[in-house]
């Protein structure tokens, strides 16, 4: 894989995302350049990193030290997706239904803050690293590496699935979770646009890259799952604009 402080496409894409959000609020810039282009850039930094999960897969295969386990999307996954889609949405209905939109809202904006700082923080970093605006100094001097022991077996069962955690952060970490603190905070206060586009661009990034799909035809059935998905979306918001 090319790194990405020499890959000038990369660089390229991370200007584009970058230029396409600070320009929207300010110029009218049409809507299918807009989409078109910031799909396309998206898309080619995301799987650029994702390119990492098959370099750790073979680590793993070749039992190399330091090598940390991919979990991959089997076939059952993907065909549990429009079930599990399903539930949820049905499950938002049932929240709206008894609880209100005020407190839906609120537990729903406090989600994506949560996970919203998680991956602005991540996205932000690599960028931060290839850019080299973090100075190579301060990242070799400020490093931060512990172990944590879990002890507790429900912790490390079901939310950790580790006995242990490993901390090991630098000072571009720090600066991009700083950053993702703020994009959340801002956009919990305000719901301003522009800081909603933040939080979407980075999920997007972090979907394409965190997510390993193994194979073509597991995609395709994820896929045709997230069809039927949005159609069951679909019949759930008209019975809840008709009957209600």
């Amino acid at each position: 894989m090319t790194s990405s402080k020499t890959n000038p496409i990369l660089l390229l894409s991370y200007a584009g995302i970058f230029a396409l959000w600070a320009l929207s609020p300010h110029v009218m810039i049409p809507y299918t350049v807009h989409t078109c282009s910031l799909v396309l850039f998206i898309l080619y930094s995301a799987c650029h990193h994702s390119l990492n999960l098959r370099e750790q897969a073979e680590k793993v295969k070749n039992n190399e030290p330091g090598a940390e386990a991919v979990e991959v999307m089997k076939k059952e996954d993907a065909m549990q997706f429009p079930i599990i889609g399903s539930c949820a949405l049905f499950g938002l209905y049932l929240a709206l239904k008894y609880l209100g939109k005020e407190w839906v809202n609120f537990f729903i904006g406090l989600y994506f803050c949560l996970a919203g700082t998680y991956a602005v923080s991540l996205s932000l970093a690599p960028f931060l690293k290839c850019t080299s605006i973090a100075p190579k100094l301060m990242n070799e001097k400020l490093v931060f590496k512990r172990t944590i022991n879990i002890t507790n077996k429900f912790l490390a069962d079901y939310i950790f699935e580790d006995d242990k955690i490993e901390l090991d952060f630098c000072a571009t970490d720090v600066l991009s979770l700083i950053v993702g603190v703020f994009s959340s905070w801002y956009y919990f206060t305000t719901r301003y646009w522009v800081a909603n586009n933040v939080l979407a661009i980075s999920f997007c990034l972090q979907g394409i890259e965190r997510v390993s799909l193994g194979s073509f035809k597991i995609g395709a059935i994820l896929l045709i799952g997230l069809f039927f998905c949005k159609c069951s979306a679909f019949y759930v918001n008209w019975f809840v604009v008709h009957v209600n």
